[in-house]
């Protein structure tokens, strides 16, 4: 776009005559920003585009900080940073209200505490990956579920359902109650303790045996294929049940049913 009246703006602006005892502040300059856009609209829409198309792209500090109110400085700086593009989302406190000294901070421990971050978000990824393999096995149709079931091994719906609570309502739970997030955590000495944390809940011998083997033929498909290094349950010995308290369950017992209706 040519610059069609710049002498003239130019010329206006070099007589333009300041009133007495004028003083630049933010209430003068909007005025002379309004006066020019009035009185010379196309020279100054023509100088925006120059401007635009020769001010060099600002580059970002990868940082930008905030004012975070603090009892006994009145507020501090907190960083936030940004990485690839995108801004992390945890916070760092620069414990300072100076904003030169909280600029320095964040230059200077950028690099530790975005690798700190990425590190703690690698162990928050993976224990999420634990508590959801474990509590999606015995899902209907889960992949593992699939492949127990092109290996031959088969489950009534029932007893698929049972052995899902089973993870969900007292496995999970426990290893939370233990701080355990990791496969690589739970170990043979994990197991004797759940065992002995079922028993001291009341849970009968029978009970206990029950839990261990649901539990445990999904961590010996997670082994087979790889999900996890090792198989906690190896080694792992059962409760001994009396015969009292010896009583089918589940779909067992509708194949005791069926046997002794044949049987009479």
């Amino acid at each position: 776009m040519p610059l069609l009246d710049f002498d003239k703006t130019l010329n206006a602006v070099k007589n333009f005559e300041l009133p007495i005892n004028f003083t630049i502040n933010t209430d003068t300059v909007k005025y002379l920003r309004a006066y020019c856009a009035a009185q010379f609209p196309l020279t100054i829409k023509t100088l925006q585009i120059i401007d635009k198309d020769y001010t060099a792209p600002k580059r970002s500090k990868g940082y930008c900080l905030s004012k975070v109110k603090n009892k006994k400085l009145g507020f501090v700086y907190y960083v936030r940073y940004s990485e690839a593009g995108k801004i992390i989302p945890t916070r760092y406190c620069t414990h300072t209200n100076d904003l030169e000294e909280a600029e320095i901070f964040a230059v200077k421990n950028r690099e530790q505490l975005i690798k700190k971050y990425n590190a703690g978000k690698r162990v928050r990824e993976q224990n999420d990956t634990t508590y959801n393999i474990l509590s999606s096995y015995y899902e209907k149709n889960s992949i593992y579920m699939q492949i127990d079931t092109n290996r031959g091994r088969i489950f009534c719906d029932e007893r698929r359902r049972r052995y899902c609570n089973i993870i969900n309502k007292s496995f999970i739970p426990f290893l939370k109650r233990e701080n355990i997030r990791n496969f690589n955590e739970i170990d043979n000495a994990t197991i004797t303790k759940y065992q002995n944390y079922l028993l001291s809940c009341k849970k009968k011998p029978q009970t206990v045996n029950n839990n261990i083997t649901s539990i445990s033929s999904a961590f010996r498909t997670l082994s087979s294929i790889g999900e996890i290094k090792q198989n906690p349950f190896n080694n792992i010995v059962l409760l001994k049940v009396r015969n009292e308290n010896r009583k089918l369950t589940g779909c067992y017992e509708v194949d005791a049913i069926k046997g002794g209706m044949i049987k009479s």
